[in-house]
């Protein structure tokens, strides 16, 4: 929801001063996404091409991958397991 969709900003604003290599979410505990959550997790990977480093979502759950496949943003994002 919108509520979360900013907390994921705010996080990977604050792993960008590390300037890391590689930034993961892990959305194993994931129950609910709607297009909020698929715009600032397309916002993050933007960042991240911007950044020089990769955005990794791991574990992302079914309903999660259907809504990214349904959104046409699958093949964008780095999605692992």
């Amino acid at each position: 929801d919108l509520a979360s969709a900013s907390l994921i900003e705010q996080h990977v604003r604050e792993a960008e001063v590390q300037r890391p290599g590689e930034i993961v979410i892990d959305l194993q505990e994931l129950s609910f996404i709607d297009n909020a959550g698929v715009r600032s997790l397309m916002w993050a990977h933007a960042r991240a091409m911007a950044g020089g480093y990769v955005l990794l979502l791991r574990r992302v759950p079914r309903q999660a991958r259907r809504l990214f496949a349904l959104s046409g943003v699958e093949a964008e994002l780095n999605l692992e397991g």
